[in-house]
């Protein structure tokens, strides 16, 4: 039996309302990282303790559960900081090319 795969966005109004549910949600929450080798001009990444799946999906393997990430970018790239949910691998290769847990 083939597992489904959990694709970020596809309900938009649910990441929205999961956004605003979370809005000054203290860091303490978050598992933090900070940049091995700063090539991106990323300064820190968070991503959230607790994953925002829906409870009636039970079946998503733990590879795919979503996560509520923010990647903030230092002051001289002048780039906003990036707020997405992003699934456990993609994390996990995010973690692996540029992150070291603080």
């Amino acid at each position: 039996m083939a597992t489904k795969d959990y694709i970020p966005f596809t309900n938009r109004n649910k990441y929205v309302i999961y956004k605003l549910m979370n809005y000054g949600k203290s860091y303490s929450n978050y598992t933090t990282y900070k940049l091995i080798e700063n090539t991106e001009n990323i300064d820190t990444i968070y991503i959230d303790n607790d994953t925002c799946y829906d409870e009636k999906h039970t079946d998503i393997p733990e590879t795919n559960l979503p996560f509520y990430v923010e990647i903030h970018y230092t002051k001289s790239s002048n780039k906003k900081k990036l707020e997405t949910i992003m699934i456990n691998k993609d994390i996990d290769t995010l973690i692996t090319k540029y992150g070291n847990k603080v």
